[in-house]
């Protein structure tokens, strides 16, 4: 269901190794990477982007509306 979910907003849903990150490069060619830190119960990630780009996090209401 979250493939399905995350296809409906245009997201992407895959699985990261700790040798693994994940590169996005926006249209004005800033990059934004995403990197497994630790794994287990409660994984975590390192996000890198320019201070341009705004992060936030947010709460999951309802994925499926």
């Amino acid at each position: 269901m979250w493939r399905y979910a995350m296809e409906r907003i245009g997201g992407l849903v895959l699985n990261l190794k700790k040798s693994e990150q994940l590169a996005i490069t926006t249209e004005d060619g800033s990059r934004v990477v995403i990197r497994l830190v630790s794994s287990g119960k409660h994984p975590r990630v390192v996000i890198n982007a320019p201070k341009e780009i705004s992060i936030n996090r947010e709460k999951i209401v309802d994925v499926y509306a």
